[in-house]
């Protein structure tokens, strides 16, 4: 059937959409499930000595917040430099970093950016949790670091707020299981009928800020001269709608397609975030940015395997979780992993190769970090070989975290000393 000239782009989308879900879970098959090698190795002085690092950046940081408390608006810029300096001396003595790493984290905007998001998100949506606010901070980084691989300014632009304010407030919205299906394809038909530029209302107050996000992006990008920008917010709608089908509490393997949904949720979601940051991209940007969005969706549900397991939302990890043991999954995601950002190498830039090297000292902790918090799903003997791969001694960090949780403290603290007026 031959496509109209308004059809078009968003058939391209969805054509591209599919073609990179079928290449990357093709390329998912073909990575091992053999146990990675790992760069780096630690001892258990070296958890030691991590773990006493830690625990001395925490109570510092703790420190620094409580001076923040009471000092007024010169103080609380001292207070937020000094947290500055603890984490960078942080970060180099546990993960490696150097001069270049910090400086490129501090010197091209990406604290500022999350200050003013913050801020900006709380005058558009007061009541915001904390939670949806760190959440979409993330996805303004990852819109930042694409910033830099398409050799662009870091800043936070109006449609960048709104894309990154975008998701959670909609992932949150499809992903409640507590909300009936039916009324999540009622909001979904509203909205996609707004994405596509009808003057469709929200249908219920939740919904305004939702609304107010995509004229935000209207303002900054005409649809007529940006076509792909909104065929690529169709397409991620779109992905979303079919990712319902995650939420079915009962299904039996093969049932869904749960690699397929994954990669295409994920997958879409960064696409149609750097059309945002880029207007256009070539085919190699395309399969990169694509295979990001899908990689960082498996360490997410990787992160969420119990709680995805509890509330009958199903992923690759959550489905194989108490039935057989992770280990062979996990192996997989570190190779494929290492696939999808191998072209990382191919993008031009003066910060391309520092950015390389900073993901690769963070990407391998995080993994082994987010399957040490599950050691129920994972055979004897597994976690203790990551461990020795790991920056921090799982018993040390795991107390920390404790005690973190105890008192409350989270990175959304930080979020808020660094966005705190007086």
């Amino acid at each position: 059937m031959p496509y109209s000239k308004a059809d078009r782009y968003p058939h391209f989308i969805q054509t591209e959409v599919t073609r990179l879900t079928q290449y990357f879970e093709s390329l998912w098959w073909e990575s091992s499930s053999d146990f990675p090698q790992f760069p780096l190795g630690y001892s258990k002085g070296d958890h030691d000595r991590n773990n006493r690092a830690l625990v001395d950046t925490i109570r510092g940081v703790e420190s620094a917040l409580k001076k923040q408390a009471g000092a007024l608006n010169f103080g609380q810029e001292r207070v937020r430099t000094d947290i500055l300096e603890l984490g960078s001396s942080f970060a180099k003595k546990t993960l490696a970093f150097d001069e270049r790493h910090i400086n490129l984290i501090l010197d091209r905007g990406f604290v500022e950016v999350v200050q003013s998001f913050a801020r900006q998100a709380r005058e558009l949506v007061p009541n915001i949790s904390d939670e949806d606010i760190y959440q979409a901070s993330r996805n303004v980084l990852t819109m930042n670091f694409m910033q830099l691989l398409l050799r662009k300014k870091v800043q936070l632009t109006p449609s960048i707020f709104a894309y990154s304010l975008l998701y959670p407030l909609t992932d949150n919205y499809l992903d409640d299981p507590s909300i009936f299906v039916e009324e999540k394809q009622s909001y979904g038909i509203r909205f996609r009928q707004r994405l596509m530029g009808k003057s469709e209302k929200p249908g219920k107050p939740q919904e305004n800020p939702i609304w107010e996000c995509i004229a935000l992006i209207e303002d900054e990008y005409s649809r007529k001269s940006n076509p792909l920008i909104y065929a690529g917010l169709l397409g991620i709608h779109d992905s979303q709608q079919r990712s319902l089908a995650l939420l079915h509490h009962n299904s039996a393997p093969y049932e869904v397609d749960v690699l397929g949904l994954t990669f295409e949720k994920g997958g879409a979601a960064v696409l149609a975030g750097d059309y945002l940051v880029a207007g256009d991209l070539n085919p190699k940007e395309r399969e990169f940015m694509f295979a990001y969005g899908a990689f960082t969706q498996l360490m997410d549900d990787l992160e969420d395997t119990r709680e995805d397991l509890q509330d009958g939302v199903l992923t690759l990890f959550s489905q194989v979780a108490g039935h057989w043991a992770l280990d062979s999954i996990t192996n997989r995601l570190f190779h494929f992993g290492r696939r999808v950002f191998q072209p990382v190498q191919d993008f031009r830039g003066k910060d391309v190769q520092t950015l390389q090297e900073m993901i690769w000292k963070c990407i391998d902790p995080l993994l082994i970090d987010f399957a040490s918090r599950n050691p129920e799903y994972y055979s004897n003997g597994y976690l203790k070989k990551l461990e020795n791969h790991f920056p921090f001694g799982y018993r040390g960090l795991a107390k920390s975290r404790k005690q973190l949780e105890k008192k409350q403290f989270n990175a959304m603290d930080l979020i808020k000393a660094f966005t705190k007026t007086q």
